[in-house]
């Protein structure tokens, strides 16, 4: 008898995910492997900080603090299929 293994989300996780991709997001500017991201209702823009095709961290308080992967690190997932930026 085989078992499967199935990874999933946590609710919070999935939360995050839903947030990037429903709210109105803005790449405001690239800064070297940075990726600053205003999103939509905030007052504040967050860099993700990027190696290669991969988040590594983000200046918001919920991955500075808890350590999860964030909403902001989930809109880099989305904008790094993009070839070019247009400012």
């Amino acid at each position: 008898m085989s078992t499967a293994i199935t990874a999933t989300m946590s609710d919070a996780e999935q939360t995050r995910e839903s947030r990037a991709a429903n709210e109105h997001v803005t790449l405001v500017g690239v800064f070297g492997d940075d990726f600053v991201f205003d999103f939509a209702g905030s007052d504040e823009t967050h860099a993700v900080h990027t190696s290669g095709s991969d988040a590594e961290m983000c200046t918001c308080p919920d991955h500075q603090h808890r350590g999860v992967r964030c909403k902001h690190m989930a809109a880099f997932e989305d904008f790094r299929h993009v070839d070019e930026f247009d400012f």
